[in-house]
């Protein structure tokens, strides 16, 4: 249970960040003169979403010294951060630990914007709406599983920031060009601006650009050795997040309890998960997700493309909807307008997360964005944003090259993170057809070692034995419905 939504109108189709056509992308330096460099900056981050952040947060305390600062500076293409949405996310044990490190006032700036997490309740329902499985609810641990809407999650982060000016806005990153000479990258931007810098972060989510880009160096897209383009699962996701005093059932709780998360399978046709939480401070969080991929295409008011209020969409979900009490009820009071259409996508494993020439590199979605089923998606960025902090302070300390510890960060947090993604691409398959892919003693042991095992914590366990090869050998490219982008 885990949404995001794309920041702005005007690049909604699958999130795409930019439509540069790969043949437009600058390779090298340009030849015709100097190059009319805007800023100079030492760590150039692309992407004001998560992981971009907490990259920034990180290296300001663990990189930075009175004598020898980082000048670090975050490059978002949306116009402004936001103040709304209609998404959330969920903490684990692995990206509390995370967010800990990087900065130690994190875990309590995210409970006091945040829900615990307390119980989870796991039902499904028959073409009758009857009951025909449902679990007791699960105890959770409060210290560690939060629920947070996705804009108050980026709020809390750009608080931490070292400086106001922090974040430069509608800055849309076209292409990046290795320069040899002057050991540095020149980053272009659709405002035809240039900026200059030692090393690059890739932060810009599943639609990566510098991703785009770093697959055509490596020969990895669309067919060249192999093919690195974002894949969709086949599913579509309708959310939003409204006042629990508008729901017309009471108790309320019988559509969630305070402090939960609903899951309500309807194994039918179509066959879909909805998803009803407490979001906090008196408001609840409804996910719809139908998963038969004809069906969620059938229903989408955008062919696929998603966007917020699209007409029509509540009319085409109120059918399918009806055959649960609870989530009838949640989609009755939720104006249309404020209904978010979402198709859910992500990648497989990136065949290295480091650029041609070692000064770029991906972190987070843009790493290895992944199916949103197991909640991993922001936990994960958060972990390979403490790995890279990490590695950038011990270089700084041991008098390395910056290359040199990108390269460490990609070789200490990449296995696991391939392993997370693969899993959690396997169990978003898995929900889409109802089939088990896995034994659910086996999913369990899995989930509960990718929480309390995070990359870098003393004491790590290897993953539970006999799962390994299942999750490395499943392709979801042979899955029903998913596909390429």
């Amino acid at each position: 249970m885990e949404e995001d939504q794309p920041d702005d109108k005007d690049h909604t189709e699958w999130g795409c960040v930019s439509s540069t056509n790969d043949q437009n992308i600058p390779t090298t330096p340009s030849k015709k003169g100097p190059v009319n460099v805007e800023e100079e900056v030492d760590v150039a981050i692309v992407g004001g979403g998560l992981a971009g952040l907490l990259m920034a947060i990180g290296i300001n305390n663990h990189c930075n010294d009175s004598s020898n600062k980082f000048r670090c500076k975050i490059y978002e293409r949306a116009p402004k951060l936001r103040s709304i949405s209609q998404g959330m996310l969920g903490t684990h044990t692995n990206g509390m630990f995370a967010l800990k490190h990087i900065h130690p006032e994190l875990p309590a700036l995210v409970k006091k914007v945040g829900c615990a997490r307390l119980k989870t309740i796991l039902t499904e329902i028959d073409a009758n709406g009857k009951i025909t499985s449902s679990s007791k609810e699960q105890e959770i641990s409060a210290e560690t599983r939060y629920l947070v809407t996705w804009h108050k999650m980026q709020q809390t982060l750009a608080s931490l920031l070292p400086t106001t000016d922090a974040v430069v806005t509608s800055k849309s990153l076209v292409s990046y060009v290795e320069d040899d000479e002057t050991d540095s990258v020149l980053l272009y931007f659709e405002d035809d601006s240039i900026v200059r810098a030692k090393i690059v972060l890739g932060c810009d989510g599943v639609f990566s650009q510098v991703r785009r880009q770093m697959a055509n160096e490596n020969g990895g897209r669309e067919g060249k050795n192999g093919d690195d383009r974002p894949i969709y699962f086949g599913q579509l996701n309708w959310g939003s997040i409204f006042p629990t005093k508008n729901l017309p059932i009471r108790p309320t709780s019988d559509i969630h309890p305070d402090n939960a998360v609903h899951s309500i399978t309807y194994n039918g046709d179509p066959r879909w998960t909805c998803y009803l939480s407490d979001a906090g401070s008196g408001y609840t969080f409804f996910q719809l997700r139908v998963t038969d991929p004809e069906k969620a295409m059938a229903l989408s008011g955008s062919e696929g493309r998603g966007g917020l209020g699209l007409p029509g969409v509540k009319d085409a979900l109120i059918p399918i909807a009806k055959v649960s009490n609870a989530v009838s009820a949640a989609l009755e009071c939720i104006p249309e307008s404020q209904l978010f259409e979402r198709s859910i996508v992500g990648r497989l494993p990136a065949k290295r997360w480091i650029s041609s020439g070692g000064r770029v590199a991906l972190v987070g979605d843009a790493a290895h964005g992944m199916h949103p089923n197991i909640g991993q998606g922001g936990n994960s960025a958060f972990e390979s944003s403490l790995v890279l902090v990490r590695a950038l302070a011990e270089g700084k300390r041991q008098g390395l090259s910056l290359k040199q510890s990108l390269k460490s960060y990609e070789k200490e947090r990449k296995p696991r993170a391939d392993l997370v993604q693969k899993f959690s691409n396997m169990m978003g398959c898995s929900q889409s057809t109802g089939e088990q892919l896995i034994e659910m003693d086996k999913r369990m042991a899995m989930l509960d070692w990718i929480a309390k095992n995070p990359t870098g914590c003393e004491g790590g366990e290897q993953p539970p034995a006999g799962i390994v090869k299942a999750v490395n050998s499943f392709d979801p490219l042979k899955q029903k419905g998913v596909s390429l982008i």
